[in-house]
């Protein structure tokens, strides 16, 4: 019998490399104030809103000529502080001519996307956590801006249903908060409850199909009422017991210190083996607690 038949097979090998799933880079920066920083640390400032003086009985004896006016001028200021990260490996030569596929590119996607990430936790984290004025003083996240679904809070329910929405345009719409650059961020089960609501499925109140199969539907951001609703798995950590965050977009500052850079190169020191390396710098800080609110879904 033909018993030695097996030594002729073999292994095929693939010669690219299958990079697992993971969100592919930054989704929230461009929905920040986001401020180009050279220094140790950035004091971003702050104009409060004026409020007018009448010129009352102005016809009365002694009231015309009065001297101007010299109002208080409510200046403050944030702190933003740089945080720093990096990736990097080194590719031995004698391994890579091991190989069947050349590694370095996917190394690029993938520490690119991880930075990018970064950039997304930093936002979510300085969203929420207590900013920092010029005189070092905290400022928590106040209770006003947590705002909770539950009897105790909104009594809607513990699912992201119309109401939701419109009680947080509602919020927004108090503090006079700009009508552009609305934005509410949320995970992969809110993002569920938000296409099943009807208004958002229609064409009448939609910009955009929000279930069609055709490919046009964006899996991470939907525009409704006002809103754009981006999808994040990035929140569990930053944002604590809360699930969503609602923002305008001058209420949360990036302070850009350095966007990522990419450095790939042979290293001298180790056998000339390739040295991929990544780096960015930024920091994040709440601008203002009337722009900012975390949504906490409770029955």
């Amino acid at each position: 019998m033909p018993d030695a038949i097996n030594q002729a097979f073999v292994n095929q090998y693939s010669t690219t490399l299958h990079m697992q799933v993971q969100q592919m880079g930054s989704r929230l920066m461009n929905t920040t104030r986001v401020e180009p920083v050279v220094g140790e640390a950035v004091y971003l400032d702050r104009l409060g809103a004026f409020t007018a003086n009448e010129y009352a009985d102005r016809e009365a004896a002694g009231v015309r000529h009065q001297a101007t006016p010299i109002n208080d001028t409510p200046h403050s200021k944030r702190l933003v502080s740089p945080r720093d990260f990096d990736w990097g490996t080194a590719i031995d030569n004698f391994d890579k001519l091991r190989m069947l596929l050349d590694p370095l590119s996917a190394y690029n996607i993938n520490a690119r996307a991880a930075l990018g990430r970064q950039m997304d936790v930093e936002i979510l984290r300085g969203a929420v956590a207590a900013a920092t004025d010029k005189d070092g003083n905290s400022i928590a996240l106040p209770a006003s801006s947590q705002i909770n679904t539950g009897a105790g809070g909104l009594a809607i329910g513990a699912t992201l249903v119309l109401d939701t929405i419109l009680a947080m345009e509602e919020q927004l719409n108090t503090v006079e908060a700009e009508g552009s650059g609305r934005y509410w961020a949320l995970n992969a089960a809110r993002w569920r409850q938000l296409k099943a609501i009807p208004e958002v499925q229609s064409m009448d109140f939609n910009e955009k199909k929000v279930l069609a199969g055709d490919g046009s539907v964006d899996p991470f951001s939907i525009r409704f009422n006002g809103f754009q609703f981006i999808r994040t798995e990035l929140g569990a950590t930053p944002l604590g017991s809360a699930d969503d965050l609602v923002w305008q977009q001058q209420g949360i500052a990036y302070g850009d210190w350095s966007d990522i850079i990419t450095e790939i190169a042979k290293d001298p020191s180790i056998k000339y083996s390739w040295r991929p390396y990544f780096a960015m710098t930024g920091g994040a800080t709440r601008m203002e607690e009337e722009l900012v609110y975390t949504v906490t879904y409770a029955a």
